[in-house]
């Protein structure tokens, strides 16, 4: 499916159920871009990551909403 103008989206939280909407968007929305996530555990990161580079983009940069100021 085309859009009429690219989609830019984030993820906050990159748990099993974001990772599979991820997969989905990332697969069938070639106009959908995702330029950061955020998610404080990192396993959950890392495997969001390489659910990006599976599909051929680069991994996002991460954010911790939770991390100490």
């Amino acid at each position: 499916m085309t859009l009429a103008m690219p989609i830019n989206m984030a993820f906050i939280g990159c748990g099993g159920m974001a990772r599979h909407h991820l997969r989905r968007i990332l697969a069938s929305f070639p106009d959908t871009t995702v330029p950061v996530v955020c998610e404080p555990s990192a396993t959950a990161y890392e495997e969001s990551a390489s659910l990006f580079a599976e599909l051929g983009h680069e991994p996002r940069p991460g954010l911790d909403l939770f991390a100490p100021l």
